[in-house]
């Protein structure tokens, strides 16, 4: 999304140290924003929505991305890979991710359990917003960035905006990720170790993944922990 709105906004980016400039991670900026300048800030945060947010007062609206828990639980077990984070086993994260509704370093991010996560923004009726599905991003991400556009109350320029599509696509994110891996400053945390072992920042980018190639059980029991939620949130299980 970052990318994407940098690209539509300012062009194509340079580096992703750019796009962090312009569109900082409140989780390496801390509670340091400038938030009395003209205009609106966009941030980037994993915090769950709560009086504790270092910008619970300042926000004035936001976009929320929702995905399939499912692959939120695939994608998270290739960001704790990456960061070396010790877990034996994808069915070893799996079953404490069915367990606990996350990830443990999820509560130490203030992200709490990815159930309690969504509830805390999108329960937030007094705060104008826009939820984009991750799928629809893939699928039809014309529609949805349109949607982002205009909630942001942005002109949408057709051309403008399949030029920011294809700017911030999979394949121009990875080509980036592989050209400024070892480097500091950068949005991409992997580096060169990180890759060669097979785990990227910008991954698959895949979804409506199941857990039944780990086993039938594992997916069971993952829908009768998510199956409830996965269905208010319009999800198939």
């Amino acid at each position: 999304m970052r990318f994407f709105l940098y690209h539509y906004l300012w062009g194509q980016p340079d580096s992703s140290e750019a796009v962090a400039n312009r569109i900082p991670d409140i989780h390496k900026t801390g509670n340091t924003l400038n938030m009395r300048g003209e205009g609106t800030l966009l941030v980037k945060t994993h915090d769950l929505m709560d009086e504790m947010h270092w910008y619970h007062q300042q926000t004035q609206g936001f976009i929320y991305i929702l995905r399939h828990p499912k692959d939120v639980l695939l994608s998270c077990y290739n960001f704790c890979q990456m960061e070396g984070d010790a877990y034996p086993s994808l069915e070893s994260f799996a079953e404490q991710f069915i367990r606990t509704g996350g990830v443990p370093k999820w509560h130490i991010m203030r992200a709490d359990n990815w159930l309690r996560h969504v509830e805390s923004w999108l329960s937030l009726k007094n705060y104008p917003h826009a939820m984009i599905r991750y799928e629809d991003m893939l699928k039809r991400p014309e529609k949805a960035f349109e949607q982002v556009l205009k909630f942001l109350g942005l002109e949408v320029d057709q051309q403008r905006l399949e030029a920011a599509i294809e700017g911030s696509s999979f394949s121009r994110m990875k080509q980036m990720e592989m050209k400024e891996r070892n480097e500091q400053g950068t949005i991409f945390t992997s580096d060169h170790s990180s890759i060669e072992k097979g785990h990227r920042f910008v991954n698959q980018g895949a979804s409506k993944q199941s857990l039944a190639s780990l086993s039938k059980e594992m997916d069971a029991l993952f829908n009768q922990r998510f199956g409830e939620a996965m269905t208010a949130l319009g999800y198939d299980w």
